[in-house]
């Protein structure tokens, strides 16, 4: 798999805009959204080792139903949720209803997408 480009534009307020591009492999394609500039180091098609070391559940092999790829595949579904609709805040109850697996892990990971600001951001 060949590496993906993000395009990040600095704004007058201090965000960056983060644009997906038009093909990615492993996940679903996430719309245009808006990101505090302290969020940069994410990437829709990669883990860091910001997000590893918040939700290490995910990736220490411990919990078969939780693993790197299931991981990713819940943070870009609740992604792809908060994006289609940036404008209506988006609840960690709306977020466990739509997501198998452990609830308290999916509320985890809403707590974590939230407070870098990578959904719920500016939203009214």
């Amino acid at each position: 798999m060949s590496g993906i480009k993000i395009t990040l534009k600095q704004e007058f307020d201090g965000y960056s805009v983060v644009k997906a591009p038009t093909t990615i492999e492993k996940v679903s394609e996430l719309p245009l959204g808006l990101i505090p500039s302290c969020s940069v180091w994410f990437d829709p098609n990669s883990v860091s080792e910001i997000e590893k070391s918040a939700l290490p559940e995910y990736f220490t092999g411990k919990y078969p139903s939780k693993t790197p790829d299931v991981y990713m595949r819940h943070r870009n579904f609740i992604l792809q949720l908060y994006r289609d609709n940036p404008t209506s805040y988006l609840d960690a109850t709306t977020c466990r209803r739509q997501i198998t697996g452990d609830a308290c892990a999916v509320i985890r990971l809403h707590a974590f997408l939230e407070h870098w600001g990578l959904i719920n951001f500016k939203c009214p």
